[in-house]
């Protein structure tokens, strides 16, 4: 029988699947059965499946509800849309430094990986991790970071530029904090917002007043 999303609903069941080389996780609520629709959620980059508790709460009761979480797939789009064009413009600005590109691209996908996990751990944590993402971004890294030169010690943005200056020293503005400590700032903070959010997920319960 399909599960009645109601103040005593248990905890969903988290499957995986392997398409190609990703593994994507996905929760599923209730049981599939022909004669109820099941409900298909996907959400934006950089969120997670357990986003959707809320949303599946307030659902009307029968409902075989499948959420997929689309954790790679952000890091993927990260890469694609983020580390690759950051490549390519290298390119068209200046051909004759190929070098320099490819280090500018390692620099992005270092910063855009650690950038994945963070606001994945913000999505677990608040409702409002658009927000503080950008204003950590915008405030933090930009205005701060341009005034304040210890900022540049906890900025994603110039650790993957430290990392990017160390490969290429063609790179303008390369962050003078030492890559070493860029790749251990950023190992540290992709591995502890990625464990946050699983722990955060295992404790979440969903209650029906939410």
């Amino acid at each position: 029988m399909p599960l009645h999303l109601t103040q005593s609903s248990r905890e969903p069941a988290e499957r995986h699947i392997r398409i190609g080389d990703v593994d994507l996780c996905y929760f599923e609520w209730g049981e599939a059965d022909s004669t109820q629709p099941t409900v298909l959620l996907a959400h934006a980059t950089g969120f997670h499946a357990r986003c959707w508790d809320r949303v599946i709460g307030a659902l009307p009761v029968n409902r075989h509800v499948i959420a997929v979480s689309k954790f790679a797939a952000a890091w993927g789009a990260t890469m694609l849309l983020g580390a690759l064009p950051v490549a390519l413009a290298a390119l068209v600005f200046d051909p004759s430094q190929p070098g320099r590109a490819g280090a500018l691209a390692v620099g992005a996908a270092v910063a855009g990986t650690v950038y994945t996990a963070l606001f994945l751990a913000l999505a677990a944590l608040t409702r409002h991790a658009v927000v503080v993402g950008l204003l950590f971004v915008l405030v933090w890294e930009g205005v701060l970071g341009s005034i304040f030169a210890g900022v540049r010690w906890l900025s994603i943005g110039a650790w993957g530029r430290a990392v990017a200056g160390e490969i290429s020293p063609q790179v303008e503005d390369a962050a003078a904090i030492g890559v070493a400590y860029a790749v251990v700032a950023a190992t540290l903070l992709t591995a502890g917002s990625v464990w946050f959010t699983g722990d955060r997920l295992r404790s979440f319960t969903l209650r029906g007043d939410e």
